[in-house]
């Protein structure tokens, strides 16, 4: 059996083909007042699972109290290690993600806060923003966790957001891109 990741050989591993399924729900709800005050509540992953079978995978175990004493009457430590490769069936339980957020426009701008929550850690973040043309924003964002800058350009159907850990992208040490289309079938 070879990795296919590390090249290794696991001579007594059995042969299989890992496979998984799993599937979750996303929820979400928006507010929108009269005068274009957008509130928004999200909800990612709710009752997530993974179910994985055939998975390979090596358990070890070490014993650290294996000693004896050599002639001089010293003490000898003499670890142990053993383990086994073996394949193995489990489920993976996926961690729920909660937003909240609060948009407020002013003729073309508007301002943005939103506040995510994943496994124990929040993801504050305040934006502004300007619509210059229909259906077209760009906007500027600090994320307070993470302490980067983001510039995201987004239309209708599509956008593009780029981040730094600064504002000046020669001193940066971190950089990120994403981008989307959404295409409704």
């Amino acid at each position: 059996m070879d990795d296919v990741y590390t090249g290794k050989t696991y001579p007594f591993q059995t042969p299989g083909t890992p496979e998984g399924s799993g599937g979750s729900a996303d929820v979400g709800l928006e507010w929108k007042t009269p005068e274009g005050v957008r509130l928004e509540l999200i909800a990612n992953d709710l009752l997530g699972r993974m179910h994985w079978r055939d998975v390979p995978g090596t358990t070890a175990s070490a014993n650290t109290g294996v000693t004896g004493t050599d002639a001089n009457g010293y003490i000898i430590y003499a670890p142990t290690l053993s383990g086994r490769n073996a394949r193995r069936d489990f489920t993976q339980s996926l961690p729920a993600r909660w937003g909240l957020g609060a948009e407020v426009p002013w003729r073309d701008y508007y301002a943005l806060a939103s506040l995510s929550h994943l496994q124990n850690t929040y993801y504050p973040l305040l934006a502004l923003g300007w619509k210059f043309a229909e259906g077209w924003r760009v906007q500027a964002d600090y994320d307070l966790r993470f302490k980067t800058f983001g510039l995201r350009l987004a239309g209708s159907r599509a956008f593009l957001a780029l981040r730094a850990s600064r504002l000046d992208p020669g001193l940066a040490s971190a950089y990120g891109v994403s981008a989307g289309v959404s295409w409704a079938f």
